[in-house]
């Protein structure tokens, strides 16, 4: 479960022709969704299972970019692109399902972002799908809801901030907050744009990894006045707080 959950912490807003964001947000490590996209709908990819690696039991302690319970919220539908949607093995009779699913939910538009908060409130652990529609593109597309190390980052006014942190992500057990502002990462500091801070964050995250070392971020906390300095991977006693 995410906090704020992520309906909440999402800045959706109704428009003349739909649901839309008032800025960028990170989707998932590799999807940006930006506020050109109109948001078509919410669903669970009935697939999602054939993704998970047998002998998972509760993929959702694993998989950070999981949110609550599994539900089924409306329809069961694949929208996407064949290039911006991976879905499972499941042989010719999914295949056929998939492609009539498609047809079907490709007219299907929610326009109230109520339907969007209440349906990602209540989000599966894996396989919840977003739906959206960008200029240029004649089909819909769809990418699943992981957030990266369970931090759902947005670009708000050129600067990347944290909207809401899943309780497993190591980020909210190293203190992350909620509308914390990232200034730097391990004294880099923090691109404004959403892509280039995710470059920035893979490399650094690597870097640590391989070396086994914990990695900071910087952050500016609004709510208190000040920055504050974040250790990510160090054991609880060596976390600090500046």
């Amino acid at each position: 479960m995410s906090n704020p959950p992520l309906g909440d912490a999402l800045p959706l807003e109704t428009t003349s022709d739909g649901v839309r964001l008032r800025f960028p947000i990170l989707l998932n490590a590799h999807t940006i969704l930006e506020p050109n996209a109109l948001l078509r709908l919410v669903y669970v990819d009935p697939n999602a299972g054939l993704h998970m690696h047998s002998g998972d039991t509760d993929k959702g302690q694993d998989h950070q970019g999981g949110f609550g319970q599994h539900h089924h919220s409306g329809k069961f539908q694949d929208t996407s692109d064949d290039d911006a949607f991976q879905g499972g093995q499941g042989g010719q009779d999914s295949a056929d399902n998939k492609k009539a699913l498609s047809q079907e939910a490709g007219a299907e538009l929610w326009k109230e972002a109520e339907l969007f908060r209440e349906a990602l409130n209540t989000a599966a652990d894996i396989g919840t799908m977003v739906v959206y529609s960008v200029p240029g593109k004649q089909k819909p597309l769809s990418a699943e809801v992981d957030l990266p190390d369970g931090m759902l980052l947005a670009d708000v006014g050129n600067q990347i901030t944290v909207l809401a942190l899943t309780s497993d992500s190591q980020a909210f057990q190293g203190g992350l907050q909620p509308q914390d502002e990232i200034r730097s990462l391990d004294g880099q500091p923090a691109p404004g744009s959403l892509e280039e801070f995710m470059r920035l964050y893979k490399t650094v995250t690597t870097q640590a990894q391989k070396a086994g070392q914990p990695y900071s971020f910087q952050v500016w906390r609004s709510a208190e006045s000040k920055l504050v300095t974040i250790q990510v991977g160090a054991p609880p006693s060596l976390q600090s707080l500046f």
